[in-house]
């Protein structure tokens, strides 16, 4: 792959450490009536063109375009691999 890019490219890749393989099982991937109907990206209201009246709108502090493409992503197949949820969650204990 990498290969591939640098003959296609033509321009360094320094900025390409690595390359991740995801198992489509390991996301929980959302409907578009799901989407819709959470607002997640757009309002419920189609006569205003304002995102920022979405959830996404409203926790987007990317700084990018690509952050805010990266945000979006990771909110429209949410990773729920056991591997992933013992890293991010940590139960309390009482």
């Amino acid at each position: 792959m990498i290969h591939y890019v640098r003959q296609t490219q033509k321009t360094t890749l320094d900025h390409i450490t690595g390359l991740t393989y995801s198992e489509s099982a390991d996301y929980l991937v959302l409907d578009r009536a799901t989407i819709r109907n959470l607002e997640l990206f757009e309002p419920s209201n189609p006569t205003t063109d304002n995102t920022k009246d979405s959830l996404l709108g409203v926790i987007n502090k990317t700084r990018t375009g690509m952050g805010a493409r990266l945000l979006r992503n990771w909110w429209s197949a949410v990773n729920c691999s056991c591997r992933n949820l013992h890293r991010v969650w940590k139960p309390s204990v009482s």
